[in-house]
């Protein structure tokens, strides 16, 4: 065997070779992670807080809405149970047990009730929900003019009275806020916000005016709010996040606080010596409110100050806005966003927080990365040095074996050069043989490895045609989704398991009666009838998409259309009106309409409303509101061929059209309404 020719650099022990290349870049890696972590701490904090404040805020503004919208929702069975003469001044002993049930089943509500302009007051439920003995109570005033203000407490099993309470003399109710504002507004409404006279609660009531049939207020239906509610949902929320979230009204008056040691209302002294077995509640003053910038936080104390002189007043805010300030030499994250509902609400909600909040849990997150890295480069160079001993020591073993076996003739193979690397350089001239061997199994891998990306490549093409198939069946069911609702209730309704709901300020709605249809039951055989109905309709559903309207349903023979749903910017009012002239002008000229004697009778109004889907199978997508209510009415006072129009959507209409005044209706449950038929449209001079 031919000797190495010699060779003068050090000779490197393998385990060294083999573990200080991986150290060092193990080193290096280690101090660009250090490197990193340092320079992107303060932008990784700065979305942190952006994040964490955004994503507390959205969920406070889907709560709130869901808690706001409850007593308005009561408030309108309410008056559909009293227009069905389920609610009574002459049978409170029912009225009394409805409005337990109500309580009961409404856990976002505090007590709820009706007044009329007697003065005479029954309510059911709590004034504190959340209190440590949460007191269900029936209150009830019945003299006219007003009287004592009796509390009684009911068993909550049965619904029944057990006892007296509390008393409150000289009480008028038609003197509370809940029920003067029904005189600043002709709908559901919210009151102020005000301190409970019995109890120190903040609250506030949503007020519902009910008419009779001259059209005079008769009196309100009121549901109550517990404000503290709401500061215990915000408590839930910001529990274990850092900062704190506060609601406040644009006057600069707290609403709500994420903090149960911010006070709402400011305390009342009691009165001086009170008799310990009087029920009668001792007069106090009306409770004062706590303003975000007197508060005993600094935080909100600083926050709302902030924003005072930031814009000059709170009332100018407008969308929402993320700042930075300075509060006793340290940074704050702030975040306000405004939140309104259709009922007078114009609240601000704020989120803010010290940079230190998040700092700590940064440079924590940092001391644990160092540490980690130290620990991994400790374990890891420990480690290396015990496999590759256990590595070595074998290989020393065979080449010190092989070594007698080694073949003597120079023609075996050429030695390998010198390597500085001793276990190496000692490995004898047969592993030539050894090599080559793997370098024939090599090549084997190789074309096994080819044959099977040759089957993955099949396998995902066949994937592929897969998720194609997947992606044709989800479109087909979106398809069917957009058939049964409005395309933004839909797109809703595929990201949320809730059940889309949503406020519309202004729409235009149209209610079509096929009125000879009971007449023809009798005359033509019901498949035959079935059919004519749905060519009829088919038709209507043509126009409606014509004018881009949309069709809510059909009820029978009669036909329900609305417009500004999906597209606020249309001019819904106008396009309602040329769908309305049309479908009367189809059932009066189409030969198939003409034949049979189909007479059709319109009814169009426009105003706000609630538009959304109950439950979360069989979708059946609904309609809510006064405007509902009058459009239907509309059309069932009008006359066979003609179209009748409300005030509201007239003074959209005139000059456009040409509009006949009539005699005002008298509709159920509403003050008069004064009304048009709508004649034709005007030319363009």
């Amino acid at each position: 065997m031919l000797s190495p020719a010699p060779d003068r650099r050090t000779a490197v022990p393998l385990h060294t070779a083999l573990v200080l290349p991986f150290i060092l870049q193990l080193v290096g890696t280690t101090c660009v992670v250090g490197w990193l972590v340092q320079r992107n701490g303060e932008n990784s904090l700065r979305q942190l807080a952006t994040q964490l404040r955004t994503e507390v805020i959205e969920h406070v503004h889907d709560r709130l809405s869901d808690y706001v919208a409850a007593p308005h929702l009561v408030n309108e069975n309410n008056q559909i149970a009293l227009n069905l003469g389920m609610l009574s001044w002459d049978n409170l002993a029912q009225a009394e047990t409805y409005f337990h049930q109500q309580a009961l089943a409404q856990p976002s509500i505090g007590y709820v009730g009706f007044a009329n302009k007697k003065s005479q007051y029954l309510r059911v439920g709590w004034v504190n929900r959340l209190s440590e003995q949460p007191y269900l109570e029936t209150a009830v005033q019945l003299q006219p003019g007003g009287g004592t203000l009796t509390f009684y407490s009911i068993n909550p099993k049965t619904g029944q009275r057990e006892e007296i309470s509390k008393t409150i003399p000289d009480y008028d109710v038609r003197s509370r806020p809940f029920y003067t504002i029904v005189h600043k507004s002709s709908s559901a409404v919210w009151s102020e916000i005000y301190g409970n006279i019995a109890y120190p609660v903040l609250q506030m009531n949503a007020s519902l005016p009910y008419y009779d049939q001259d059209g005079n207020l008769d009196g309100i239906l009121t549901c109550q709010l517990a404000l503290n509610q709401i500061s215990a949902f915000l408590q839930i929320i910001q529990k274990d996040k850092p900062g704190e979230i506060y609601i406040m009204e644009r006057n600069g008056y707290l609403v709500a606080s994420s903090l149960e040691t911010v006070p709402l209302l400011l305390p009342t002294n009691p009165a001086t010596n009170p008799d310990p077995t009087s029920t009668t509640a001792p007069k106090l003053p009306e409770p004062q409110r706590v303003k975000a910038s007197d508060s005993n936080s600094p935080p909100m104390e600083a926050s709302s100050r902030f924003l005072e002189q930031e814009f000059g007043q709170l009332s100018k805010i407008e969308g929402e806005q993320q700042l930075d300030f300075y509060a006793e030499g340290k940074r704050h994250f702030l975040q306000v966003s405004p939140f309104q509902d259709p009922y007078g609400l114009d609240w601000l909600i704020v989120a803010v927080a010290s940079e230190a909040d998040f700092m700590a849990e940064v440079q924590a997150n940092q001391q644990r990365t160092l540490l980690l890295c130290g620990f991994t480069l400790f374990a890891v160079t420990t480690t290396s040095f015990f496999i590759t001993r256990r590595i070595i020591q074998p290989l020393q073993t065979l080449i010190q074996a092989t070594d007698p076996i080694a073949p003597s003739s120079p023609s075996f193979a050429p030695n390998p050069p010198a390597n500085p690397i001793t276990a190496i350089n000692a490995a004898p001239p047969r592993f030539i043989q050894e090599f080559d061997r793997l370098h024939q199994n090599l090549t084997h891998l190789t074309h096994t490895n080819q044959h099977l990306q040759t089957e993955l490549l099949t396998l995902e093409q066949d994937l592929q045609q897969r998720l194609a198939t997947l992606e044709q069946e989800k479109t087909r069911s979106e398809q069917i989704l957009l058939n049964l609702l409005p395309p933004k209730l839909s797109k809703r309704l595929g990201k949320s398991k809730r059940s889309p709901t949503q406020y519309i300020k202004e729409v235009s709605l149209l209610f079509a009666d096929l009125v000879s249809f009971t007449a023809l039951e009798n005359e033509l055989a019901p498949l035959q009838l079935v059919q004519d109905l749905n060519t009829i309709l088919t038709t209507f559903d043509t126009l409606t998409d014509h004018y881009g309207l949309e069709k809510v349903k059909t009820i029978g023979n009669a036909y329900l259309v609305i417009g500004g749903l999906s597209n606020p910017t249309l001019d819904h009012a106008a396009a309602i009106a040329d769908l309305a002239l049309a479908i009367q002008s189809y059932v009066l000229n189409h030969p198939l309409a003409r034949d049979r004697g189909f007479q059709i009778r319109i009814g169009i109004n426009t105003g706000p409303l609630i538009a959304g889907t109950l439950g979360q199978k069989d979708f059946i997508y609904d309609l809510w509101s006064d405007t509902v209510t009058v459009a239907a009415q509309v059309e069932s006072r009008g006359n066979v061929g003609y179209i009748q129009v409300t005030q509201a959507t007239y003074d959209r209409l005139k000059g456009q059209y040409h509009l006949e005044p009539r005699p005002p209706l008298h509709l159920k449950a509403q003050s008069p309404v004064k009304t048009y038929w709508l004649r034709s449209k005007r030319s363009v001079p």
